[in-house]
């Protein structure tokens, strides 16, 4: 009796049901791990992506932000630098007609005073409306050179103030001027001019150099190199760096391509000058320590997901 019903029994039973139930079983399994995965990561994928976007913020305030600053600070300085002195040598000529300066020791006592209140002054010479310079004080032999043909006194002829560019000149290495013309009653002139210590200017761009893969230098409105560089140019020569467009503040552009590497590009204008500061930052060496942070919330999903899949396989 009960192997019949056994053999009965046995009859009933569908095997394509019980595959059809089998794979239903295992559709809806799997249907439930994805489901569940899916509820438990994408909060933290979500949190991921905000920490990106807020990371990106952060990189932006911590790198940009600190080089626009020192720019704005340097090109204050530079500025200050350049307009004291400017108005050093104007007021001497404000007060003083040509027939005051009679002799090398008037003018000597002049440089003195400059040099003892402001410094900066390599020498001071006094030069007539026809370019002759009939007094110097200073440590070369210029007294008589004759500098109507070049182009700084043609500026100041015009100007009545000039600041030039860095040259070479009669004294055959790299430095700049500043001169000022006095316009006498019968309508010639003489221009008081002054080198300017180059060591100046360089004293003043060092606080933006933040490394060795970073490079601070001066370039004029034509894009010739001012100071000298690391690796963008000799002095006196064409900037490997286009002269970037006018400002009145200073500028940092944070993704600059320079060949194939990625930089960072600050400039600032100095105004009532031909200069423009330049300085260009390794991306790399700014954010190294960045880049451990940017990758933790990466690892931190990574690890997540992967223990949750354990959870969630294994309790299944």
């Amino acid at each position: 009796m009960e192997s019949t019903l056994q053999k009965v029994t046995e009859s009933t039973i569908d095997p394509k049901a019980a595959l059809r139930g089998e794979a239903s079983y295992k559709r809806l399994w799997w249907y439930s791990v994805l489901l569940t995965s899916l509820v438990a990561l994408t909060p933290l994928v979500v949190m991921t992506i905000v920490h990106y976007h807020q990371y990106q913020k952060a990189l932006q305030a911590e790198l940009i932000y600190p080089i626009s600053r020192l720019l704005s600070n340097t090109k204050s300085s530079l500025e200050s630098v350049i307009s004291v002195r400017k108005s050093a040598l104007a007021l001497i000529v404000r007060e003083k007609s040509f027939q005051d300066f009679t002799s090398e020791d008037d003018l000597k006592t002049t440089f003195g005073n400059l040099k003892d209140s402001f410094g900066g002054f390599v020498d001071l010479g006094l030069i007539d409306s026809q370019g002759n310079q009939f007094l110097y004080v200073g440590p070369y032999d210029l007294k008589g050179k004759n500098y109507q043909e070049q182009s700084w006194f043609h500026e100041v002829s015009l100007r009545d103030l000039y600041v030039s560019e860095v040259f070479m000149g009669y004294r055959n290495f790299p430095h700049f001027v500043i001169a000022v013309k006095h316009e006498e009653p019968d309508g010639s002139f003489y221009v008081l001019r002054a080198t300017i210590d180059m060591q100046l200017l360089n004293k003043q761009i060092q606080a933006l150099d933040l490394g060795p893969s970073s490079d601070v230098f001066i370039i004029n409105r034509k894009g010739i190199l001012q100071t000298e560089t690391r690796s963008h140019g000799d002095i006196l020569n064409y900037s490997t760096v286009a002269v970037p467009s006018y400002s009145t503040h200073a500028e940092v552009i944070g993704d600059y391509l320079e060949g194939v590497q990625s930089r960072i590009l600050g400039y600032a204008y100095i105004e009532n000058s031909p200069f423009i500061l330049m300085t260009v930052q390794d991306r790399k060496d700014l954010m190294k320590n960045w880049m451990s942070l940017r990758n933790d919330p990466l690892w931190f999903l990574i690890g997540s997901a992967i223990l949750i899949l354990i959870v969630v396989l294994g309790s299944s």
